[in-house]
Parts: structure tokens; sequence; C-alpha cells
């Protein structure tokens, strides 16, 4: 999944990784803080509640959407994610090369 923190996004392969990595996130009193799970599928989380549900605006993410979203938050040490050959990659691809690239991003910053 991918929590987009309005600086910068923020991956996770499982709940557990989700957890983990957001529980140190100042939101900034942030009312809701969208999410792409891994079918494309349009999340919020609530911080001051602490609770995840659809997002009713957005059912859900699409290709070009998801890419946008990535470019525009990327790390500087990772590459730029082309909108080539989308016809032949499903969301949940897009949505997995994201997250794939978000992770390898923070193992260079982490030195891992």
């Amino acid at each position: 999944m991918i929590v987009d923190t309005g600086d910068q996004l923020i991956a996770a392969k499982t709940k557990a990784q989700f957890e983990k990595r957001i529980r140190n996130i100042p939101f900034n009193g942030k009312d809701k803080v969208p999410i792409i799970d891994r079918t494309a599928e349009a999340f919020a989380l609530y911080p001051e509640k602490e609770f995840v549900a659809p997002q009713m605006a957005i059912r859900r993410w699409t290709k070009a959407s998801i890419i946008d979203l990535y470019n525009e938050r990327r790390p500087t040490n990772a590459p730029e994610m082309g909108k080539r050959s989308l016809g032949s990659r499903s969301l949940e691809q897009i949505v997995s090369e994201t997250v794939d690239l978000l992770a390898r991003s923070r193992c260079s910053r982490q030195g891992d």
C-alpha cells in the first residue's frame, strides 16, 4: 500500500509495516490521509481517530494518477516512473512497482 502524507509517500507491503512506518509521522492536524491499497482501491487514514476507511470521493485510483503522485512525491534518490506501456500493465502492477521503487529508495537512504 501507498500512504500519501502530503510531503512524502510511505510504502508498506504488510499491515505490520504500515503500522510501524506511520507511527512517528507528524500528520500536522490533517483530518485524513490518502491510502492506495494493492488493488488501487482508495482508502483514507484518519490520524486523530486512528482508523482507516474506504474513501468515497475517489473509489479507485487510475494508473496515470498513481504514477503522477509517485513522480511528484518521489525521494530525490528514486528514479522517475514512466507512463509507457500503461495498457500492458495492470493497476496492481503499477501499485507494486511504486511500492518497490519507494522501498528501494528507503533502503538506500538508510544504507541497507
